[in-house]
C-alpha cells in the first residue's frame, strides 16, 4: 500500500469533535480513562495578543481526531496576523496550554497543526504543538508549520478551515498505553501542504 493511500485512510477515520454540555465538561476533573471525554479550546488571537474568539472542543480521550474551525473568513480579516493556541480545561480553570502559534500572516495560511496531550494515570500532564509535521520536506514553511497563499477574501471559504489535530500520549488511570499518536499525521513526512491540505478539506 502506498504512502498517499496511507495518509487517506488515516484522514477518512478521523474525528472532529463537537461538545455536548459544555457546562458539564468545564466543571469536571480532567479524564480518568478511555472514551472520557476531555474539555479543550481553540483560542485565536490577533497580533497584540487580544483573544478573537475561542471554540471548545470535547475530544475522547486516545481517539485520533481534529479541531475544526470553518469558514474564517467569519471571524478574521485577510490583512492582519493572526495566532493559535489549544487550552486544557478541568474543574472550570484553565490547566495547560500551547504556545502561540502563526495561523495567517502576510497572505500565508496555516491550514493544519498537531498538538500532542500528555498523559500520567489517568490525568494531564502537559499540552504541546508536535512540530514535526512535513516541514522537512514542505516547500513552504512558517513557524513550524505548513503554508498555503491565499489572495485575500477571493480564497474561497471551504478553504479556510483550521485543523488541529490532537493525538495522546501516555496513561489512563489503569495503567492502558495511549496509541492514536502512531496515526498522528506528523508521523508522515512526505506529502507537501497543498496535497495534504487538498485532501483534508471536506473533513468536518
Amino acid at each position: 500500500m502506498n504512502r498517499l493511500v496511507i495518509i487517506a485512510l488515516l484522514i477518512a477515520t478521523v474525528t472532529a469533535y463537537s461538545c455536548g454540555s459544555l457546562s458539564d465538561l468545564a466543571s469536571t476533573k480532567s479524564f480518568t480513562k478511555f472514551n472520557d471525554k476531555q474539555l479543550l479550546f481553540l483560542v485565536v488571537e490577533d497580533s497584540t495578543n487580544a483573544e478573537v474568539f475561542r471554540a471548545p472542543f470535547c475530544p475522547t480521550v486516545d481517539k485520533y481526531g481534529a479541531l475544526v474551525i470553518n469558514n474564517l473568513w467569519d471571524k478574521i480579516e485577510s490583512s492582519e496576523t493572526y495566532y493559535l493556541h489549544v487550552e486544557v480545561w478541568a474543574k472550570s480553570k484553565l490547566m495547560y496550554s500551547t504556545s502561540s502559534k502563526t495561523l495567517l500572516s502576510g497572505g500565508k495560511f496555516i491550514p493544519y497543526r498537531v498538538v500532542q496531550v500528555s498523559t500520567v494515570n489517568g490525568g494531564v500532564t502537559d499540552i504541546a504543538w508536535n512540530n514535526n509535521v512535513l516541514c522537512e520536506l514542505c516547500s513552504s514553511c512558517l513557524d513550524d508549520a505548513c503554508y498555503i497563499g491565499i489572495s485575500g477574501k477571493s480564497t474561497s471559504a471551504a478553504d479556510m478551515q483550521a485543523k488541529v489535530f490532537v493525538s495522546w500520549i501516555g496513561t489512563d488511570a489503569d495503567g492502558y498505553v495511549m496509541t492514536s499518536d502512531t496515526t498522528s499525521i506528523s508521523q508522515f513526512n512526505f506529502m507537501d501542504a497543498t496535497s495534504l491540505h487538498e485532501s483534508m478539506t471536506d473533513l468536518s
